[in-house]
């Protein structure tokens, strides 16, 4: 299958759909490069090692200056010609655009967010007007929507009128080098770089007015006088962009307004590459925005293990969940209040920042991606034309693995409530479990050779590990207990051999991925009843209890 992928912004890794697409296109390339041919459209070349079978086109209209007049001609004209080309099935766009196709293509589409509808304002000149117009027609016109949030899937069905059951949610993640421990020294170095000492507050991102940086410099402001906390400045950065448009804020103007010159410091635009170093050093992260179609920022903070408190508006509750602090982005007291309630409890910071990673990690680009893939793109599953009799023929069917986790201090088994979004037994309550996949088994390193037999030992145990780790955010015990099996055929022709399995409990805080599921208990075989579950459940927790209750 030749699938197509609007990867322009990876020219622009310093927004939010740069990243997005930088993590999306990674992904795709570690975990599914051999099962399609891939084409990734742009406008500028990068620097990103590409298997085989992916493919470059780099092209621009005559008219190169990088604005509306270019994105309209480049997204609209010129590069559905470049796919129709490439005998593309499918296209993926991974932001809104005016690009659209006829019938033979299948496009998906990611929409961030809608804040022109949402902020009229923002629509300023007939340019801007016409792009958004002709991005929302394709919007309507696309086989499938994609969304980043669930307030952004609510606004795109008030305000499209697009059915909810067309619109699907994909959580995004961040970049790897936000998990990574701090360095002291090399992040010392970075702080030099813009002129940061001693203990600050940070918030970086645009100064537009819907990021309300007048409230944060407020609040600030009453922190100082009403917290009597006076060595903690605040750290803003992003590039001033007030002399071009009235939409953004003049920060110096409200930093001397304020008589704050000598405790804000603006660094102006920051590298990527230095964005960890500022987030894991600083005292808190504020994010005060009035509207986020997702809060990428925040994630990123919460990933370095930066305390964080954010409004609690639009989508950033569904980012942040128990792991940040809230406060009303109108109502400045409270947020001095919060702010100051977080810089005077260090035992405060630090669970925050505890909690901030392990949310985290409930962001993956693999659940992002899958969501995407799930659906007939021959990603997720054997190439369509696979048939129940090729399937035997080829000996080819799935192997799954699910555990029964036992929590030995109260003797109860975890469940976990399926997403009414899954289109398999949505809103169900089922176990930890995955699917065993070619990538799992690096033929370059197996475990042994066993005469002309390559071996993988304990990949089963480490699956159903990564996956309970992955799904539910805890640890289990390495050794597994067989329960039961068995054999079936999905809707779709495939041949699945299910496995279940009980182990132990071992270590962490139940978190489901919030991709998948949404709720989750701790149950016995008494209280197993009073859940709506997969049909089995009840007798696997009944084993499982018999297993280690002996």
């Amino acid at each position: 299958m030749k699938i197509g992928i609007n990867a322009s912004f990876l020219r622009k890794l310093d927004t939010g759909i740069g990243q997005v697409s930088h993590g999306f296109v990674k992904e795709i390339i570690r975990s599914h490069s051999d099962e399609n041919e891939y084409f990734l459209y742009l406008e500028k070349d990068i620097e990103l090692k590409l298997p085989k079978n992916f493919h470059k086109r780099i092209f621009l209209p005559t008219w190169k200056r990088d604005d509306l007049i270019r994105k309209i001609w480049w997204e609209k004209l010129l590069l559905p010609k470049k796919v129709r080309g490439d005998k593309c099935d499918v296209f993926i766009s991974l932001y809104q655009c005016p690009t659209n196709f006829a019938k033979n293509i299948k496009h998906k589409m990611l929409v961030h967010d809608l804040i022109p509808k949402i902020f009229p304002e923002y629509l300023d000149n007939w340019r801007k007007k016409l792009y958004f117009y002709l991005s929302n027609r394709a919007i309507r016109r696309t086989d499938e929507i994609f969304t980043i949030s669930e307030w952004s899937k609510k606004d795109i069905h008030k305000y499209l009128e697009i059915p909810t059951e067309k619109i699907k949610v994909a959580h995004p993640s961040v970049g790897e080098e936000f998990f990574e421990k701090a360095d002291d020294e090399k992040d010392n170095r970075v702080l030099e770089k813009y002129g940061v000492y001693g203990r600050y507050i940070f918030y970086v991102g645009g100064f537009d007015f819907r990021k309300n940086i007048p409230g944060l410099l407020k609040a600030y402001a009453k922190l100082l006088e009403r917290y009597e906390i006076n060595d903690v400045n605040l750290v803003l950065g992003g590039e001033d962009k007030s002399r071009f448009s009235p939409l953004f804020t003049d920060v110096r103007k409200e930093i001397k307004d304020l008589e704050l010159e000598e405790n804000v410091k603006l660094i102006g635009f920051v590298e990527q590459k230095d964005m960890p170093a500022l987030y894991r050093q600083c005292e808190l992260f504020v994010l005060s925005s009035f509207y986020e179609g997702f809060g990428l920022m925040a994630l990123e903070a919460m990933a370095c293990g930066a305390p964080t408190a954010v409004s609690k508006s639009s989508s950033l509750p569904e980012v942040g969940g128990d792991a940040v602090l809230y406060f009303n982005p109108h109502d400045t007291e409270e947020m001095a209040r919060v702010m100051g309630k977080i810089l005077r409890n260090n035992k405060l910071r630090l669970r925050l920042a505890e909690k901030g990673r392990e949310r985290a990690k409930k962001f993956s680009w693999k659940s992002f991606v899958k969501v995407f893939l799930r659906n007939k793109l021959g990603n997720n599953m054997p190439a369509p034309e696979i048939s129940i009799e090729k399937a035997k023929k080829d000996k080819l069917f799935y192997f799954v693995a699910n555990v029964v986790v036992w929590r030995e201090s109260d003797r109860r088994c975890l469940i976990l409530k399926r997403s009414e979004r899954e289109k398999v037994h949505p809103g169900k309550y089922a176990m930890p479990g995955g699917k065993l996949e070619w990538k799992d088994m690096d033929l370059a390193h197996p475990t042994r050779m066993n005469g002309d037999v390559i071996d993988f030992e304990n990949a089963v145990e480490d699956l159903v590990a990564r996956e309970t780790r992955e799904e539910a955010g805890i640890e289990i015990e390495k050794k597994l207990y067989y329960i039961n099996s068995v054999a079936f055929v999905r809707p779709d022709g495939i041949p699945v051999i299910l496995v279940k399995f009980a182990a132990k409990y071992k270590s962490g805080n139940v978190s489901p991925n919030p991709h998948d599921f949404s709720d989750f208990a701790w149950v016995n075989e008494n209280e197993i009843v009073n859940y709506d579950y997969i049909k089995g459940i009840d007798e696997e927790i009944k084993e499982t209890i018999k297993i280690f209750g002996k």
